[in-house]
Order: C-alpha cells, then sequence, then structure tokens
C-alpha cells in the first residue's frame, strides 16, 4: 500500500503539468492520463496481490506461463476476431494445481483448443507435468492441471513423531505417498513401485511400511534381499524362496477364512469392507519381485505368481493389500493380470521407456525433461499421472520398533 502514494503524486504532477500547456496539447494530456492510470491500476493490484499472500516471483512466473499460453492460442488460431487489426484471446487464470482457460463456450475457439491441444501443453515450462485436461460440464473452460517442481517442496521428517504426527491427519486405509498425495487402499488395494537402483523405490517403500506399522496393520515382509530386516521385530519377515512361498500360502488361506467370515457380512451389506467389521488390514510387501522370481525354479515361479495373483484379486472389501516393488529388465517382467490389479503405479526416478511401459501398460510413454532427485517421480493412479516427491527421511528403521515396542500406536 506504501507504493500508492508515489503513484498518486506521480499522477498529480503529470495533471498539472499538462494543465500547464495550452489545449493543443490535450491528445498528449489524455495519452499520459490514462497511462498514469493503467500505471495506478497495475501498483493496486499488484499491492492487493502481496497482501493476499502472493510473492513477486510467484506473479512473474504465472505471468510467463499465460504469456506462453497466450502466443500458443495465438499460434493455433484459438480467438476471436475484434477487428482488422485486434483479436481477444481466451482468459487466462492460473491456480495453484490447475489452468483454466476460459473461452466463453465460443464453438470454434474450442475446437481449435481440442484439435491442438498438445500445442498448449508443450507450450507450459519444462519443470511442469500435465496431469490432464478437461473441459468443464458448461463447456465454457479447459481445465490443465499440473504439478511444478518448482513450487511443491519435499517435506522434511526428522523423526518418528512427526511420521506419526501425518498419520493421525488421514484415515485407516490411507498411507501418505508426498504432501499432497495420499493412497486410499480400499479404493486401491495394490501398488507397484518400480525403479532403477539408487533411485529411491526402497526409500519410498520404507515409509509406506512405516505408516502400516503406526496404523496397527497386520505386515508381512517377503524380501529376498533381506533390505527390510530391521521392520522384523514387527512384521512377519521372510527372506528364502521356500519361506517366501509358504508365507504367501499362508496369506491366502487367511485370505479364505477371512473371506467365508465376511460372506454373512456381505449378504447383508454388499458394500461392507472387513476393516470395518473387527479384522486388522493386512498389507503384504513383495520386495524386488523380479529378483525372487529370478532365484525360483520354474515350478517355485508358477507357485509364486499365481498366489500373488490370488491376494491381487482379494482386493479391498478383505482388507488385504499388495505391495509389489522391482527393478525392470524388459516390459513381460510381470504378469499382466497383476500388473492391472495393482491401481497405484509409483516409477522413482527419470526412468527408462522400459520402465515407463513395465509399470504404466501403456505406448504413450511420458517425458519429463528435468531432472528428479532420490525419492521423486512420476505416478499414476487410474489414468491420472502426477508427479510425486517422497519426503525426505531422517528416521531410521528401528525407531519403528522403538516407539511400537512402547505400546504407542496411532490412535485411530
Amino acid at each position: 500500500m506504501l507504493l500508492i502514494a508515489p503513484c498518486m503524486i506521480m499522477y498529480g504532477a503529470i495533471f498539472l503539468s499538462s494543465m500547464y500547456n495550452n489545449r493543443e496539447n490535450i491528445v498528449v494530456f489524455i495519452g499520459k492520463e490514462l497511462l498514469a492510470l493503467e500505471f495506478l491500476l497495475l501498483t493496486i493490484y499488484f499491492c492487493m496481490k502481496v497482501l493476499s499472500g502472493e510473492t513477486p516471483a510467484t506473479m512473474i512466473y504465472k505471468e510467463r506461463i499465460i504469456n506462453r499460453l497466450d502466443n500458443a492460442l495465438l499460434a493455433i488460431g484459438a480467438y476471436q476476431i475484434c477487428s482488422e487489426r485486434f483479436v481477444k484471446t481466451p482468459r487466462i487464470r492460473v491456480d495453484r494445481d490447475a489452468i483454466v482457460i476460459d473461452f466463453d463456450g465460443d464453438p470454434a475457439v474450442r475446437k481449435k483448443i481440442e484439435s491442438y491441444s498438445d500445442q498448449l501443453s508443450t507450450a507450459l515450462p519444462k519443470d511442469m507435468l500435465i496431469n490432464g485436461m478437461y473441459f468443464s460440464k458448461s463447456q465454457d473452460e479447459l481445465y490443465i492441471f499440473y504439478d511444478d517442481l518448482n513450487l511443491d517442496k519435499r517435506v522434511v521428517l526428522e523423526n518418528i513423531e512427526q511420521v506419526q504426527a501425518l498419520v493421525k491427519q488421514r484415515s485407516y486405509s490411507q498411507l501418505m505417498i508426498d504432501n499432497k498425495r495420499t493412497i486410499d487402499l480400499e479404493k486401491n488395494p495394490g501398488v507397484l513401485i518400480v525403479g532403477e537402483s539408487g533411485s529411491g523405490k526402497t526409500y519410498g517403500t520404507q515409509f509406506l511400511i512405516t505408516q502400516a506399522l503406526l496404523k496397527g496393520f497386520e505386515v508381512h515382509i517377503c524380501d529376498i534381499k533381506r533390505t527390510y530386516q530391521a521392520f522384523s521385530k514387527n512384521a512377519t519377515f521372510r527372506y528364502t524362496v521356500q519361506g517366501i512361498i509358504d508365507e504367501l500360502k499362508a496369506i491366502t488361506e487367511k485370505i479364505e477364512l477371512r473371506s467365508e467370515k465376511m460372506d454373512a457380512i456381505l449378504e447383508v451389506d454388499p458394500t461392507a469392507i472387513a476393516t470395518c467389521h473387527g479384522f486388522s488390514a493386512v498389507l503384504v510387501v513383495v520386495e524386488e519381485y523380479l529378483a525372487l522370481m529370478n532365484a525360483a525354479t520354474p515350478a517355485e515361479k508358477k507357485v509364486i505368481e499365481s498366489l500373488v495373483k490370488r491376494i491381487t484379486t482379494t482386493g479391498r472389501q478383505l482388507g488385504m493389500y499388495l505391495i509389489i516393488t522391482m527393478q525392470v529388465s524388459g516390459a513381460d517382467t510381470i504378469d499382466t493380470s497383476i500388473r492391472s490389479n495393482l491401481g497405484v503405479k509409483l516409477v522413482y526416478g527419470n526412468a527408462s521407456e522400459t520402465i515407463y511401459r513395465t509399470a504404466f501398460g501403456q505406448q504413450d510413454v511420458p517425458h519429463i525433461a528435468f531432472d528428479l532427485e532420490r525419492g521423486e517421480g512420476l505416478g499414476m493412479i487410474g489414468s491420472q499421472r502426477f508427479l510425486f516427491r517422497t519426503p525426505m527421511i531422517k528416521y531410521k528403521a528401528s525407531d519403528v520398533a522403538a516407539k511400537l515396542s512402547g505400546g504407542e500406536l496411532v490412535e485411530l
């Protein structure tokens, strides 16, 4: 607001100097007056934005996006002709997670935007990831949903108490991916985590296991590389091929028993969920699935695959959830039916085309034009892509065991 006073002084000076001139300078006077008035309005607008909490850097960044999109709209002919010299492009608003292009329902402009939507995405800065484009129900606006690597800051978790505080903020079936997104296991009971060595997939899986244990989940870890042995005090831990097969068989037996007990409940309420009827949530983690299959004999591979399929098809109603992590050597490294039942896909790091196809199972491989740090990646829930940034974790797995041994579980 302090800027308004100097602007008013300048506006007054221009007005007085113009009045001092003769009447023939009235055009100059009007030009100066309008210039000063425009500057005054822009200053007021700037001050209001600052008072609302928006920084000058953010405003400049948004203007850059608007200018890029304006140029793209002009290039594809998505505008209304006002006169021989002027055209009107759609109004553009940049929000925190979405860009809104308002074209007043003009069918010609809408058709241009539909036909050349790819040019709109490529016009945006390279550090923005487009999640999707959707027209509003009224067909007056186009929404471009995005993630911005520059704006989304990673959470730093210094100790297990901070994790516990975050867990309390979410429902029983929800596990945090990062500070923006959660996995609701009741809707998506299967998770596939993929990435090359050093990308942070183990780091991210540890974070999910920690949350599950703090919530009181029954956790089973099948880990041939013994990556998560620190959790063995609080979770069932198996690391040999035969031990893993035996554990998967025991889990499928538990599925059958739970299914029998749920039958009577489901007859009354087909939408019933086991965790709402006295059953604890069960999380099965199969670490390095590809390494496990490579270590198994052909007969053992068939058994493992059939058992994993059984768990993936159990779904949300029985409260049986599955996480599979793996490195990738080819697009056929995981059975298609297993992958299709894993509704959440998390790809860590700047992945190869093969890794994206293995995880997402599609031909249009995404292109990320910026470098991702360890613990960052591209995810997909259903058909929606998103950028995720796993919190920077400074606690140890042994801290989780110490917390749980003291009986300090999260109140749910």
